[in-house]
């Protein structure tokens, strides 16, 4: 956990720098998808099910909408 807390220190310095940076379309976009996946590893176990869960049942009600019905074991 504490080499994640020093990485995210290191990627908001870098983040600084690249926003100065002429012509630094991409590396925006690499640190974006690394705020990302620094955000998902910090999400803990518990907020993870949450988030399956509400998909879950949201692409359950769409399938409903459309007239599919859902068996309960799966």
């Amino acid at each position: 956990l504490s080499a994640l807390s020093s990485r995210a220190g290191s990627i908001a310095s870098l983040h600084d720098r690249i926003m100065f940076s002429p012509g630094s379309e991409e590396a925006i976009e690499r640190l974006k998808e690394t705020e990302k996946i620094i955000a998902e590893l910090n999400e803990t176990w518990e907020e993870k099910l949450r988030r399956t869960e509400a998909i879950r049942m949201e692409r359950e009600a769409l399938l409903a909408e459309m007239g599919v019905a859902i068996r309960e074991d799966g």
